[in-house]
């Protein structure tokens, strides 16, 4: 069972989930390190109001056994805030949140830090709006909820062929 009253007592986690966290059974469950010779340059921003898809995500990418450092936040305006802290390589954010949705989040991330890699998270997948995110937001990278892990397996492979690893 998931622990999410700290997950929903905070609007932004500004360190990656620790084993004692989450009320898991899964012993090898821990925290990304960044690579010390890059720092900040391999770190991954998930933006999503729902508890339950940060830690599921933040679970899968830690399946891969990426060198990146996880950070969450539960809305734009708190990932914008991240993004003044330290650098990311990928960010992933939800297309429905509180305040700005997440093709404006992305579009202000693709103006303001073009080289890192921008993913959408939908329940509500459809042309017009997949074809918004690609042309204001130049998002490359769509996830659809429910998603599946082959989902984010498929980018992952997709992302690490273009160096992200």
């Amino acid at each position: 069972n998931i622990a999410t009253s700290e997950i929903t007592s905070n609007d932004l986690f500004s360190e990656p989930l620790h084993p004692g966290d989450l009320d898991t059974p899964d012993s090898n469950l821990g925290e990304f390190d960044v690579d010390n010779e890059h720092p900040d340059s391999n770190n991954i921003l998930v933006v999503d109001d729902d508890p339950q898809t940060l830690v599921s995500l933040f679970l899968s990418l830690k399946h891969y056994n990426l060198s990146n450092k996880v950070i969450i936040a539960k809305t734009a305006e708190a990932g914008i805030e991240q993004f003044k802290e330290r650098d990311f390589c990928v960010v992933i954010s939800d297309y429905r949140l509180p305040g700005m949705d997440g093709i404006s989040f992305l579009s202000h991330i693709k103006e303001k830090y073009p080289d890192t890699i921008r993913i959408l998270i939908t329940a509500y997948p459809n042309s017009v709006l997949k074809e918004e995110a690609s042309t204001k937001a130049s998002v490359k990278f769509f996830i659809e909820k429910p998603w599946v892990s082959k989902d984010l397996t498929k980018i992952i492979q997709q992302i690490e062929e273009i160096n992200i690893k």
